[in-house]
């Protein structure tokens, strides 16, 4: 990995919600599979690296090992163990959400790994420093998409997440309730 940290990667924000964007809609679009909580953490969670190094003052690279997919994968498992400890305290919220799950351990495996990989796959468009299949050097997805197109895709699936969550979770639910 390189472990050099230049003036221009520390300027960037080591964390965005533009990975929100496309777990949000996976996750609802696929929810009797997937657990959603595991999959929007996993989805954010190798921006830990970033963080601890700008916020934290810690001498790490901002696209570490987390973002690679055997850094992904690692992070994922013990997400994954984490969320399905955590499960009857999430469990409430998202019935408050009305997002209610089953969080069988299949489902929260599948979730953190999808978020973590996914986390990477985007970055992998964007950043020089990436190396996705560490620890290979090579990254063949730097500049297939500009950064406009990814964030953009990112935005365009939140909004569309959003208003799945609100046309099917929320106004189907109330509908589904009024027929009985």
């Amino acid at each position: 990995m390189n472990t050099c940290r230049s003036t221009s990667l520390r300027s960037k924000m080591p964390f965005t919600p533009f990975h929100l964007g496309p777990a949000l809609l996976l996750g609802l679009v696929f929810f009797r599979w997937i657990n959603l909580p595991a999959l929007l953490i996993g989805s954010i969670i190798a921006d830990v690296e970033g963080f601890s190094n700008v916020f934290l003052g810690v001498d790490y690279p901002i696209h570490g090992y987390l973002h690679t997919y055997l850094g992904a994968l690692g992070a994922g498992i013990i997400l994954a163990l984490l969320v399905y400890s955590l499960r009857r305290k999430i469990s409430p919220l998202m019935t408050y959400l009305h997002l209610q799950q089953d969080f069988t351990f299949l489902s929260v495996f599948v979730g953190s790994v999808v978020g973590t990989f996914s986390h990477v796959f985007l970055d992998s468009f964007l950043y020089t420093d990436i190396k996705p299949f560490f620890p290979s050097m090579y990254n063949p997805f730097l500049g297939v998409f500009s950064s406009g197109a990814v964030y953009g895709f990112c935005m365009a699936t939140l909004l569309l997440g959003l208003l799945y969550y609100v046309g099917v979770f929320l106004l189907g639910k109330k509908e589904m309730s009024q027929k009985k």
